[in-house]
């Protein structure tokens, strides 16, 4: 639907770039349990109605940020318009970004930074475990060392296996997990 981007949109900078509606329609649901708020932005609504020439979706999507609508809501607009999956799988993405709304801030980008560690994304999962220490509150312990654990795994996959163990090992002091 509409024309296929030569400028990329990368969703919620995850690394991830799509050039189509399509795409994007497949980086939602692969990703749904990652979104958050910031997902919703008017320069996708711009990004659809100028590169993908999609002028119809992209005022209703830029429309739908200045009501501050819900996430569940923003991805319907998206997925419903595209026709890509069937209603049933449109129910389940928007399920799963409810279930996940639960989610504090904090958990969530954690889920993000890990997920960034899963596509191999070491250095930009760092830079995201690394926001999220200096913004977390002190009495989140647990979370803290699994954070440090992160940390820990992502400076071994870029071999420096000295941080790494330094993080692991806080890690561990906060979680009792190895």
């Amino acid at each position: 639907i509409g024309e296929y981007a030569r400028t990329g949109y990368e969703p919620e900078r995850m690394g991830i770039k799509v050039h189509c509606l399509e795409e994007l329609c497949f980086f939602i649901r692969e990703n749904a349990f990652l979104l958050d708020d910031g997902f919703m932005e008017e320069a996708l609504g711009e990004w659809l109605a100028t590169e993908c020439k999609l002028q119809e979706l992209g005022e209703e999507l830029k429309k739908a940020c200045r009501k501050r609508i819900t996430l569940k809501s923003y991805v319907g607009i998206i997925l419903e318009y595209a026709g890509f999956y069937s209603k049933e799988i449109n129910d389940q993405i928007e399920n799963i970004i409810v279930e996940n709304s639960s989610l504090s801030i904090y958990e969530k980008k954690k889920v993000r930074a890990d997920a960034l560690v899963q596509k191999g994304h070491y250095g930009k999962a760092g830079k995201e475990y690394a926001k999220l220490l200096q913004m977390l509150p002190e009495d989140m312990t647990i979370l803290k060392g699994e954070i440090y654990h992160g940390c820990g795994v992502c400076l071994a996959k870029m071999f420096y296996f000295h941080l790494a163990g330094e993080y692991f090992l806080k890690a561990h002091t906060m979680t009792g997990k190895i």
